[in-house]
């Protein structure tokens, strides 16, 4: 039987070791001078070499040789998730003062230690506290929270970090040259990536992926493990953000049926939106992307991964759609009886008339002139004092005019929204109503060549903060200590 690549490939030598250089080299320095403890706890996450290093380092300390294929009766392995009962520690204890059969030392690898009953850690206990000289015991988990305080203060503990992908696609690269097999290098980052900082995990998948005959490519990985198209992931990202509840159905359905679950959608998306998160602009406000993080990593703990899921995209989708009512696949929407097309809202009548914001023969005005003067800087200062929140939307439209209607142009389809809700148009309403003198109708619109609006305040305006009312004690004790405040409405 052919051994596994992990097992073939496992260091021999504490130098060998690739990634836990802070642990190798203080073990290393240690054994040279012959200040060796009674018991070592190594800690970390799975597949980074503890298991592997323990076994090293008890045969260093004897100044053995190691090979994964020999044993030597001092060196004892016991696997806690197997023998946790406390018979199995009272046995150990029971033989522990018999001496090294040739060795030095005998060593007890004692493996996911945090398995230990309650009964056998007392028992582990009373041997760590007074240990024979001539016994050393090396711990290893992957929960050390789990492991008591009593236990981890009577070892000396070592902290294992995941190993950075760039040192686990070094080592996928070597084997890959030594096995003879043909990958190329985007294949190789994906399987490192996949691994999450695991070189066991990461190995034994390049040995699965080997098992073909075939050169590995990127498709290939993506198949063995599940791993949807980032292009596949980008569209449904879309989706959502554009509130097209039917595509990400059918995306989703689509994943499912590629083979590709839930918790690894999640996963993808988590990386995706977090991206997008950090970038220098998002599409829709960070507060409610991160909320979208929050619930995808609950995902894969729920009863019903694929539901929560699709429940968690939709909730979201609903929230940044364009409409309240949405009919995908249609050239348009309805809102509260406005229409909305994919690419604007079209001509959204409000129940008062509203004047001309230029002179009645003017043509639409260019987009980035500066209004600083003129009406529209009365209503942005009267939604800036009054309806703060209803500013910092109105802040972002590039506004032009035309002989009877006031168009404002948004970026994204959130804002058009913020500003249909109906208690924004009202808002919209008064504000306009009171800055201009003849009638006229406001259109909504998503700008198909959208640039950022010079129609914004004056800085000694964004400085203009409302005035407290003399009235309202609250806000007059507050503008005593911090001074003038702005109110959000």
């Amino acid at each position: 039987m052919r051994k596994a690549f992990y097992r073939q490939h496992r260091p021999k030598k504490l130098s060998e070791v690739v990634g836990q250089e802070h642990i190798t080299t203080t073990l290393s320095n240690a054994i040279k001078t012959g200040n060796i403890s009674h018991a070592y706890l190594l800690t970390g996450p799975k597949g980074v070499g503890k298991t592997s290093i323990a076994r090293i380092m008890a045969h260093e300390i004897n100044n053995l040789p190691y090979e994964d294929a020999q044993t030597h009766l001092d060196i004892i392995e016991i696997d806690a998730a197997s023998n946790r009962r406390i018979d199995e520690i009272r046995d150990l204890r029971d033989k522990i003062h018999i001496a090294p059969t040739s060795a030095k030392y005998k060593v007890y690898i004692i493996d996911e230690v945090h398995m230990l009953t309650r009964e056998a850690f007392n028992a582990l206990l009373k041997t760590l506290e007074e240990p024979p000289e001539h016994v050393v015991f090396i711990l290893a988990t992957t929960e050390p929270h789990k492991v008591p305080e009593t236990i981890v203060s009577r070892t000396q503990q070592f902290s294992f970090r995941a190993v950075p992908e760039a040192l686990v696609a070094g080592q996928l690269e070597a084997i890959a040259k030594l096995e003879g097999i043909k990958i190329d290098k985007e294949a190789v980052n994906l399987i490192a990536s996949h691994g999450e900082g695991s070189f066991r995990d990461s190995i034994s998948l390049l040995d699965q992926l080997s098992s073909s005959g075939e050169s590995i490519s990127t498709d290939s990985v993506r198949l063995v493990v599940g791993l949807p198209e980032n292009s596949k992931l980008a569209s449904l990202i879309g989706s959502i953000h554009e509130g097209r509840i039917d595509a990400i159905v059918d995306q989703l359905q689509d994943f499912k049926a590629h083979g590709v679950s839930s918790a690894v959608v999640s996963k993808q998306l988590i990386a995706m939106l977090r991206a997008e998160l950090l970038g220098p602009k998002t599409v829709i406000p960070k507060a409610q992307l991160l909320e979208l993080i929050e619930t995808l990593m609950l995902v894969p703990t729920k009863a019903d991964p694929a539901m929560a899921l699709e429940v968690a995209l939709l909730k979201h989708a609903v929230a940044s759609s364009e409409t309240e009512k949405v009919e995908v696949g249609r050239s348009k929407v309805e809102v509260s009886g406005v229409e909305v097309g994919r690419s604007k809202v079209e001509a959204a009548e409000l129940s008062t008339p509203y004047s001309v914001l230029s002179t009645p023969n003017s043509k639409i005005q260019d987009p980035r002139s500066k209004i600083s003067n003129e009406p529209w800087a009365d209503v942005l200062l009267s939604a800036k004092k009054q309806h703060n929140s209803l500013y910092g939307v109105l802040r972002m439209a590039q506004m032009t005019t035309s002989d009877n209607e006031i168009q404002l142009g948004f970026k994204f389809p959130f804002h058009v929204k913020q500003v249909l809700q109906a208690k924004n148009l009202d808002k919209l309403h008064g504000l306009v109503s009171a800055s201009f003198k003849n009638p006229m109708k406001v259109s909504v619109t998503i700008a198909e060549n959208y640039e950022e609006p010079l129609h914004t305040l004056s800085p000694d305006q964004e400085k203009g903060a409302v005035q407290p009312s003399s009235n309202d004690p609250v806000v007059a004790s507050l503008s005593n200590i911090f001074g003038p405040v702005e109110l959000i409405d």
